[in-house]
């Protein structure tokens, strides 16, 4: 059998004996063996074209490694930024043929780089670098937009210990038939006292003990945290018939679910329009994302999106104003005993002006007495949701009559 080329070393001296695997994404996932200097110049045709240009944005410690290799490998480091901004004018002034990213154990500057890449220069390759073994890199970085991603300590699905194979077993029995499902809480007006919408909130058929984050979390480990978001929000929208057309269905996603591929080829197949789509402010959607609309400038229905556990963090105020999203959800931890906390009254007021200056409206989420409805709504609080007005449980046409009542 002949020796396939491609699958062998080059003169740069890269070993390829125990050589990284990378995923294309270009490809849903297709999985191959390459040396990373030969990845950096796929298709090229050594000593005959040109040498590839790039950009590198690296951590400084690894700077030195990652340009020799580039460099033995054809690529030509025009320029190293060490900032998202420096990354930019270096794009701008150098003109590469790609950019490289390499920043061991920083998730969040990583998407910064490739989503900045990819809103400014979308035709621009984007090379990344992982050093570790956790799935979770690799998924963020394709779903962030990355053409490549080369491991240099072996690709983890080849290195799966104990753990993250009885993970892996727990993601693909919630993925099967209907182990993902979903519960429902209603949201009122507080003005009315009626209900306007529900939230679905994913639940597992085998996650006795378990949180449901926390089951989202390890699937994160392995890179299939996108895969259970997307069977829990056709899990969600397999109910939102049962609705009545005046009230919305919420569900939620990760920036890196929102930014998927395979979301955008099913999304148009739901009801958008009677849809909101929550993203959390710790999960970092700013570094994602210009504005929240933007993720449906090609879709011709545009739901509603919402900004939720603001206040949560420090970040709140001026992400809210960057992301411009349609409602922003106050988290839990500001609403509990609002009635007689003056600060967090404050805080949330000011929530109010800076979402009302996007046109967005406010909803309080963890409601659990009159009086902190009562000093929400005081306070401009629209919207609310919490066990004052009904727990999560499964929905059906009892149920939605129920909820009519209220």
């Amino acid at each position: 059998m002949e020796e396939d080329p491609d699958s062998v070393g080059d003169e740069s001296g890269v070993a390829t004996a125990g050589s990284p695997s990378v995923m294309d994404g270009g490809d849903g996932g297709r999985r191959e063996g390459r040396s990373l200097s030969r990845l950096l110049r796929r298709g090229s045709r050594r000593m005959q074209e040109p040498r590839r240009t790039c950009v590198l944005f690296a951590d400084a410690a690894v700077v030195g490694d990652v340009r020799a290799t580039l460099t033995a490998g054809g690529v030509d480091v025009v320029s190293v930024a060490v900032d998202v901004q420096a990354l930019i004018d270096s794009l701008a002034n150098f003109e590469p043929d790609l950019v490289v990213v390499d920043v061991p154990g920083d998730a969040s500057t990583m998407v910064a780089a490739i989503a900045a890449t990819r809103r400014y220069y979308p035709d621009l390759e984007v090379h990344v670098v992982l050093r570790g073994t956790s799935g979770a890199a690799s998924e963020l970085a394709e779903s962030a937009g990355a053409d490549l991603v080369v491991y240099l300590e072996g690709d983890p699905a080849d290195r799966q210990d104990a753990h993250a194979a009885a993970v892996a077993s727990r993601v693909e029995r919630a993925l099967a038939g209907d182990g993902v499902y979903s519960v429902y809480q209603p949201i009122v007006n507080l003005r009315t006292g009626r209900v306007v919408g529900v939230e679905a909130l994913a639940r597992f058929r085998d996650g006795a003990g378990v949180s449901p984050m926390a089951r989202l979390s390890e699937a994160q480990e392995i890179g299939m945290r996108r895969d259970l978001e997307l069977a829990a929000i056709r899990a969600a929208v397999g109910s939102a018939e049962l609705l009545p057309p005046a009230w919305f269905l919420s569900v939620n996603a990760s920036p890196a679910t929102l930014a998927w591929s395979r979301f955008e080829e099913e999304r148009d197949d739901w009801p958008l329009a009677q849809m909101w789509f929550e993203v959390s402010l710790r999960d970092d959607p700013a570094v994602w994302f210009e504005r929240l609309g933007d993720l449906w400038a090609t879709s011709d229905v545009r739901p509603q999106m919402a900004l939720d556990d603001t206040g949560a963090t420090s970040a709140s105020l001026k992400t809210v104003h960057q992301l411009e999203p349609d409602v922003v959800k106050i988290a839990p931890e500001l609403v509990r005993g609002i009635d007689h906390k003056p600060d967090q009254q404050a805080l949330v007021s000011t929530i109010g002006v800076f979402a009302k200056e996007v046109g967005a409206v406010l909803l309080a989420e963890g409601v659990e007495s009159q009086a902190e409805a009562d000093t929400l709504e005081s306070i401009g609080v629209r919207l609310a949701q919490g066990y004052l007005f009904g727990a999560p449980d499964e929905l059906d046409r009892n149920r939605v009559r129920d909820l009519k009542r209220l």
